[in-house]
């Protein structure tokens, strides 16, 4: 039903789910009738749960995705910072004249190709994302011309950490996912409010809503 959902017109286009909406609905499923009642769960909490779910959520599907230009070749260097909140590259391409899709290459790949991989001068044909660790591009060959820029797409985590007032950039469907995430991480907190089975419960249903989520959007890293 949640795919069918997602798939149709109004599920593409009703994107943003208010966190503050979310937490109004589960009040009473944390027996409250408003904040003020919710003694020993704080909004705080709530929002750091809704946040980490979402960080989850971005990891295990490609729900946020990016496209970025800022990272400009310079002569010489062959190695540079991936954009902020990146995750995984799906595309790269370099704007030279004309553009040039480049081509993802492991190390392995590349020392198979270039036994000076590192240090081969040369125009740039393809990017590794496993040469120095994670956080960094490597393009090879090295380049020769600085000042050209590389149009990358990439998953990222949602740009914004949730607090209050904060829209998350997923189809309306996805509150739900919100909303267990937020029901299961109370009431398995310790305190004379904990359920353990109704946070199983939840952590059951987000498991499930993450298989249509990747379904719809692929899967992330």
């Amino acid at each position: 039903m949640l795919l069918a959902v997602l798939l149709t017109s109004e599920g593409a286009i009703v994107a943003g789910v208010s966190a503050d909406a979310v937490i109004a609905d589960i009040l009473p499923a944390l027996g409250a009738t408003s904040l003020a009642d919710l003694d020993w769960a704080s909004n705080t909490e709530l929002y750091q749960w809704a946040d980490e779910a979402v960080k989850r959520l971005s990891h295990r599907c490609g729900v946020f995705v990016e496209r970025d230009t800022s990272t400009t070749t310079v002569s010489g260097t062959s190695q540079y910072p991936t954009p902020a909140g990146h995750i995984d590259t799906i595309h790269v391409t370099l704007n030279s004249l004309p553009p040039l899709p480049l081509r993802a290459t492991t190390v392995a790949e590349l020392e198979a190709l270039d036994g000076n991989w590192a240090t081969t001068v040369g125009g740039v044909g393809r990017f590794s994302m496993d040469a120095d660790g994670t956080g960094f591009i490597t393009l090879y060959q090295v380049p020769v011309l600085g000042g050209q820029s590389l149009t990358w797409i990439f998953h990222q985590f949602p740009p914004v950490e949730i607090t209050t007032g904060s829209t998350v950039d997923v189809p309306s469907p996805m509150g739900d996912y919100l909303a267990y995430a937020m029901v299961g991480e109370a009431r398995r907190k310790e305190s004379d409010r904990a359920m353990p089975e109704v946070a199983e419960h939840c952590d059951q249903m987000m498991a499930l809503m993450e298989e249509v989520a990747c379904a719809y959007w692929g899967p992330g890293q």
